[in-house]
């Protein structure tokens, strides 16, 4: 189950990383540098970006195995795929 206002998380969970990293912030400071780094981004393009991560994903994977890749094949893997692939 989806959790309600998993934005409202988010600066918690940076909190608990950034402390394993010896790096101390309060959520306050962690809030509003998430609210200063949205500001440039455009959520209307992110379909699109997910698109491409995930043919450039597929690209890496590819060359890894050895396998002479092409944007055509990676983009072939995404769709089948779905672009879900477990990290």
């Amino acid at each position: 189950m989806l959790r309600k206002n998993i934005s409202s998380e988010i600066p918690n969970v940076m909190k608990r990383v950034l402390n394993l990293r010896g790096i101390n912030r309060s959520l306050k400071e962690i809030s509003h540098a998430r609210k200063e780094a949205e500001k440039g981004l455009d959520f209307q393009d992110l379909p699109k970006l997910l698109d491409e991560f995930w043919i450039q994903w597929n690209e890496r994977i590819l060359s890894n195995l050895h396998v002479k890749s092409s944007i055509q094949t990676a983009k072939f893997i995404k769709k089948l795929t779905g672009g879900i692939i477990l990290m």
